[in-house]
């Protein structure tokens, strides 16, 4: 994901502990391919990426590129189902928004 300031300034991000093994395999289907585009499928809902943290079990970190934080009252969002299911195999579930405060500078790569 490139996060592009003159389309959006606001990231939502949401950190998980799954803590099924046995059900791990499952889960990432059902977020890989339902809640991802359901998501996705949410008016202001621009771009999402999401990560395993490297050297831990079932640490992860998703973050969604959002036009703005009313996005979770879209009636859209309401609809969005599915995470009761999973629920009771995640720990230490947080989710926050963030804005990108200033501008951000340009940045030219040099290449050879």
């Amino acid at each position: 994901m490139a996060l592009n300031p003159a389309r959006t300034r606001y990231v939502y991000v949401v950190r998980s502990v799954f803590t099924s093994p046995e059900h791990e395999a499952a889960w990432n289907d059902w977020y890989d391919n339902v809640h991802l585009p359901d998501l996705l499928s949410v008016p202001g809902f621009v771009s999402a990426v999401r990560y395993r943290q490297l050297g831990t079990e079932g640490h992860y970190l998703a973050i969604y590129e959002i036009e703005n934080p009313q996005v979770f009252s879209q009636p859209r969002y309401a609809e969005i189902t599915g995470w009761a299911e999973w629920e009771p195999m995640i720990a230490e579930w947080s989710r926050s928004i963030h804005m990108i405060d200033g501008e951000l500078p340009v940045i030219n790569y040099v290449t050879s």
